[in-house]
């Protein structure tokens, strides 16, 4: 039965080596990659954007103007800068859920030591 025991937390120690080295991976991934590029891109489209006499609307995503909003380079690079957006988002919260994960365990840890 200790084997058992002993097993089990060898296990569930080498689950959250894994789980802070995916974190490490997540983070770095995001800052080496992910917000350089679409840090970039939404730079370009507010340069495209002020081309168009455009982008200064608060709350709106897209121009009213029909011919503006359908613009072939402001298309491009909001499609681009939404994919590497979502992308990053997803990251995070993946990230974060492996976070809580891990507070979850140190807190089990934790109260094992009152029992």
């Amino acid at each position: 039965n200790n084997n058992n025991s002993s097993t089990s937390s060898f296990l569930s120690d080498t689950n959250q080596c894994y789980n802070l080295i995916a974190i490490f991976g997540i983070l770095l991934l995001n800052l080496k990659y992910f917000e350089p590029r679409t840090t970039a891109v939404m730079f370009e489209r507010h340069i495209v954007e002020r081309k168009l006499g455009t982008g200064h609307e608060v709350g709106q995503l897209k121009p009213s103007d029909p011919q503006k909003a359908n613009d072939p380079e402001l298309r491009k690079l909001t499609k681009k800068f939404g994919k590497l957006h979502g992308m990053s988002t997803s990251l995070n919260l993946i990230g974060l859920c492996l976070g809580m994960w891990h507070w979850g365990w140190l807190a089990g840890l934790v109260m094992k030591n009152f029992e």
